[in-house]
């Protein structure tokens, strides 16, 4: 769980770490899709 008070305390920041979260998803996924690629040929 994300604790309240921490993202009091970030303020603007909070844009930042959201994009970084997006980001490692986005990574992640494209991850998955090589491995995959590479484990089928």
């Amino acid at each position: 769980m994300i604790n309240a008070r921490l993202i009091h305390i970030l303020g603007k920041g909070k844009k930042y770490v959201s994009a970084q979260v997006l980001f490692q998803w986005i990574s992640l996924l494209c991850n998955i899709v090589l491995m995959s690629g590479i484990a089928l040929f």
